[in-house]
């Protein structure tokens, strides 16, 4: 398993993603070029709340999002995985889609928030194993240094069951164009596999105008090896890069 979108996806970029929604914004009465932004992604690993979805292989990522100046925002988001095959399913699934709406608004100086709905989706699979579920986040964020946020799923994976992501993210200026990174997250699974775990990471981005690259080092406590495996789970290094474009 976000950071999918808002990856949607590692912790290490929600912070930047909110200050993207919260703050990106110009007032203008009509709807132009700049209220879209589209997302290319190239990662040595796709990793969700600590767990690689790519099995530890590269991963191509991209998106689409449309923000309206009154703060209303929309978008889709694609990766490729790799995901094993189950008793009910005779290919592994390769792609995820994930579709999002939400409202950003103001709470104060410097503070922002957001409540988004999130349809994570997995194109071909078999509907006797639905994997499709939809998840709701509420985040808080301060200017695009600090986050916090919430997500709460009642059918993660199809399983019926409630999860709970709690997630801390943060950006720290260095020198020049480099930036730290730093995140902490805790992933209630209590109800669905009777335990939960907490991962977390700490790396450095640097920006050349609308490109990215992120080298972050991603770890998990041990519950997770014991839930997932240690081949999902566990500390990696992932290297990211990528190209934003308004």
């Amino acid at each position: 398993m976000q950071e999918r979108p808002a990856a949607r996806r590692s912790i290490a970029n929600l912070s930047l993603v909110l200050a993207l929604v919260c703050h990106g914004t110009v007032a203008r009465a009509e709807i132009g070029v700049d209220n879209f932004t589209a997302l290319l992604t190239i990662t040595t690993d796709y990793v969700y709340r600590g767990l690689s979805q790519s099995h530890e292989d590269p991963a191509v990522q991209g998106g689409f999002q449309f923000q309206h100046d009154d703060g209303f925002f929309a978008g889709v988001w694609a990766s490729s995985v790799d995901f094993p095959t189950n008793r009910n399913r005779s290919e592994p699934r390769d792609l995820e889609v994930d579709y999002y709406l939400g409202y950003a608004w103001e709470l104060a100086r410097d503070w922002g928030a957001n409540i988004q709905l999130t349809r994570y989706t997995y194109p071909g699979d078999d509907p006797a194993f639905e994997y499709d579920y939809d998840e709701v986040a509420l985040s808080a964020q301060f200017r695009d240094l600090a986050a916090a946020s919430v997500h709460l799923s009642n059918d993660l994976f199809g399983r019926g069951e409630r999860a709970v992501a709690y997630e801390l993210s943060g950006r720290i200026p260095l020198t020049g164009r480099f930036e730290g990174l730093v995140g902490l997250g805790f992933f209630d699974l209590d109800k669905i596999l009777g335990d939960s775990y907490t991962y977390w990471n700490v790396g450095v981005s640097v920006t050349l105008d609308q490109f990215a690259l992120d080298l972050a080092y991603i770890d998990t406590s041990s519950s997770a090896t014991s839930l997932f495996g240690n081949e999902v789970s566990g500390g990696r290094l992932v290297a990211t890069v990528s190209a934003q474009m308004n």
